[in-house]
């Protein structure tokens, strides 16, 4: 299987799990789960250094959707799945996702979020690896159920060359590799 196929198939699944992520949950909030949510992000984020890199810049790209319900007054948890890009990397993740807001009754909130799960390498071809994300920001309530979230977050993929060291003759110095992006994100809470 070449490349281009990998990706075409690839983005082609991803497309059809997000679009059921999306729509199943929303005819179940037609029956009244007043505890559901459901939440879209879109994000950028920025590579330190990394292989191939020869500087950091802004060069992965995000889109994830996450399900689920409240447990309490302000805590959440579900599932999600998204997709990560750059020029090299084509990745699935899946995730669980927990969220804590600290209040409901204010318009601006703060929000904290943990993601955890498996992520699928859809340009190589490989097996899953872990993927962790943790995210800080705020919450922006527009009424009803509806709310906007801008988060800064610290992803972490495993099976990129974990930190350390390396000698790159085509800068003559050493880097650092990280397998960490730092982002941001905005997403749409209903």
């Amino acid at each position: 299987m070449t490349k281009h196929s990998t990706i075409f198939i690839g983005a082609r699944v991803s497309a059809l799990l997000l679009l059921a992520m999306l729509l199943i949950p929303g005819s179940m909030t037609a029956q009244g789960y007043k505890y559901y949510r459901g939440f879209f992000d879109a994000g950028l984020g920025w590579v330190p250094t990394g292989a191939g890199y020869g500087s950091s810049h802004f060069s992965t790209g995000t889109l994830t959707t996450t399900h689920g319900y409240y447990v309490g007054d302000h805590t959440f948890v579900g599932i999600g799945a998204g997709i990560s890009f750059d020029e090299e990397v084509l990745t699935l993740p899946l995730y669980l996702d927990v969220r804590y807001n600290l209040s409901f009754t204010s318009e601006l909130t703060p929000t904290f979020e943990l993601r955890a799960g498996p992520y699928f390498d859809l340009y190589q071809g490989e097996r899953a690896s872990f993927y962790g994300d943790a995210a800080a920001g705020v919450r922006w309530a527009l009424g009803g159920r509806t709310a906007l979230n801008l988060m800064l977050n610290l992803s972490y993929y495993q099976g990129f060359q974990i930190l350390g060291f390396f000698y790159s003759p085509y800068t003559d110095f050493y880097l650092l590799d990280v397998p960490l992006t730092l982002g941001v994100r905005l997403g749409v809470e209903w």
